[in-house]
């Protein structure tokens, strides 16, 4: 192994063991498991993929893009999917200065 590989495996390991990037993966893993939170997504791709057939009917487009909304508000609204974009904008300067520096 390498002096850089060994730089970037003890870099990787500081990252992971920040609270902000701990909290991160796992309010990351937590959404990924909750079946609410999953079944929103999965009506929110089912209503825009309908709404992708549906273009040149705009009444039915309109149907499908309110529910498309409906189901997106339930997701972003959801104290998991709030906690996990606050912690994303939390770690984001961090990161940005790991690639400008990496630049």
């Amino acid at each position: 192994m390498t002096t850089l590989e060994e730089t970037l495996q003890r870099l990787q390991a500081q990252l992971l063991a920040l609270p902000e990037v701990r909290e991160f993966f796992s309010l990351r893993d937590a959404i990924g498991q909750d079946a609410f939170l999953i079944e929103q997504q999965r009506l929110m791709k089912h209503h825009q993929k309908l709404m992708m057939q549906t273009l040149t009917d705009q009444v039915i487009y309109q149907s499908h893009k309110q529910a498309y909304d409906h189901h997106a508000q339930l997701f972003n609204e959801h104290p998991l999917v709030q906690n996990y974009q606050h912690c994303k904008e939390t770690i984001a300067p961090l990161l940005e200065s790991l690639k400008a520096i990496i630049e």
